[in-house]
């Protein structure tokens, strides 16, 4: 295939972050961090509700969760750099109009639509769960992973990574690592780490290697689901690609 494939993925040690072009670590310091919020109590247990999930709080999820993982500039940035993108040398196989769409789809407001329909979804799915997941989010989940992704976009070497993550650290509030490490590690936030894209698949107690492989396996997916459903939405066939 000689269309779009960024080198973008997650990868975990104790635990390890998202990568896309460049890597960073969290290193020790995080791990220590992680050790001791494992044995503190939570306050974001989940509380049962009956209640209609709203459109704010739709909205207010999708918002937490583009924080979380933001694709869309990286989205906008290749666009930006090449007409072609995302086809490149495959550009003949699609139309004007159906690389016009592509490229729409694959941008911050593509982005924020699709992942917009997931949460619709999972608040039709999870009425009762909705407002706990929001909760976790809010408390500091979102903003801190998304900060330390962000981290790693801006950063080539792996000692200004670990840097800015001890910053990121000591600039968090113990509320938000209790967020940040309870959306990681507790059972009864599966459901949202699918939701998310980030899974359930990473675990603290395996190694770095097998982490880091499942991270990349985890960011390729989540980038060629895009660039699927991008292409379903476009009426690209799976031939132009290939």
């Amino acid at each position: 295939m000689t269309v779009w494939r960024p080198s973008f993925h997650i990868s975990f040690q104790g635990p390890k972050m998202i990568q896309a072009n460049r890597r960073f670590r969290l290193g020790a310091a995080l791990a220590f961090t992680w050790a001791l919020l494992l044995v503190a109590p939570s306050s974001f247990a989940q509380q049962a509700s009956t209640d209609k999930v709203l459109p704010e709080q739709v909205a207010a999820m999708t918002d937490a969760l583009v924080e979380m993982l933001p694709f869309g500039p990286v989205l906008d940035d290749a666009a930006a750099h090449d007409p072609a993108w995302p086809m490149q040398q495959k550009v003949d196989a699609v139309t004007v109009d159906q690389l016009a769409c592509l490229r729409r789809e694959l941008s911050s407001e593509g982005y924020r639509r699709s992942k917009q329909a997931s949460v619709e979804a999972y608040a039709k799915a999870n009425p009762s769960r909705f407002a706990g997941d929001l909760k976790l989010l809010h408390g500091g989940a979102a903003a801190m992973f998304g900060k330390l992704v962000k981290t790693g976009f801006a950063k080539k070497g792996a000692d200004d990574a670990s840097a800015d993550t001890m910053s990121v650290l000591k600039s968090s509030s113990s509320e938000e690592l209790l967020s940040f490490m309870t959306f990681f590690s507790d059972p009864e936030y599966a459901p949202l780490r699918t939701l998310s894209g980030i899974g359930n698949s990473m675990d603290i107690n395996k190694s770095s290697e097998e982490n880091e492989a499942i991270g990349q396996s985890i960011g390729s997916s989540l980038v060629m689901k895009l660039m699927i459903s991008s292409m379903a939405s476009c009426n690209v066939p799976p031939s132009a690609i290939f």
